[in-house]
């Protein structure tokens, strides 16, 4: 009897496993959400919100990255530019990033392992599909996916206003540091009235 409830333990534990993996982009599961239209489904949490992309999990990528931005999910930009933003540290964007090279090694390997190509999530592999072979995307902003569905929201962008570029991701994702980027739980604010 005692194999059978552990065969029994086994299997709820691979299925459980199994669930979350399979909603983890936040767009498989049940309920409408972006592709509404018949593209796919959306996956919601207990209280209703679009289940998100697990946050990174890694605590030298969340530490080092999150400290002058959002931490966003690494799924969420190709192998190569991962590959190349890493070789490029000392001029990163204006900055020197570089980080000991033991913690380099630990960001490198988290970032690799787990870029768009290699993700289950259907976000991410649309992402990672929309670039094209000859180009190396440094910044999400510059992926074409992440272009087309933010064409209309440069209106919105103003350096003085709550939008203050399209990097600024929490602006109109109040979920994004938990990895959630639904369409439906985008809340765009409103620019302050000029004086």
């Amino acid at each position: 009897m005692k194999s059978t409830g552990f065969f029994a333990t086994v299997l709820l534990s691979a299925a459980l496993l199994a669930t979350s993996w399979a909603g983890a982009d936040g767009d498989a599961g049940k309920g409408k959400g972006k592709e509404g239209k018949g593209k796919g489904e959306q996956r919601r949490d207990s209280g209703g919100q679009a289940a998100p992309l697990p946050i990174p999990l890694d605590p030298v990528y969340q530490k080092e990255c999150g400290s002058c931005h959002l931490a966003f999910p690494v799924r969420m930009l190709p192998r190569r530019s991962w590959e190349k933003m890493l070789g490029e540290l000392g001029h990163h964007f204006g900055e020197d990033a570089t980080l000991p090279e033991g913690e380099l090694q630990q960001v490198r390997t988290y970032a690799l392992a787990n870029a768009g190509e290699s993700s289950p999530s259907r976000l991410a592999q649309r992402l990672s599909a929309s670039v094209p072979p000859e180009a190396t995307p440094l910044r999400l902003s510059e992926v074409p996916y992440f272009v087309r569905e933010h064409r209309g929201a440069a209106k919105h962008v103003n350096p003085a206003g709550p939008v203050k570029s399209l990097s600024d991701c929490q602006a109109c994702h109040p979920r994004a540091d938990a990895g959630s980027f639904a369409e439906d739980a985008v809340r765009i604010p409103k620019a302050a009235p000029a004086n």
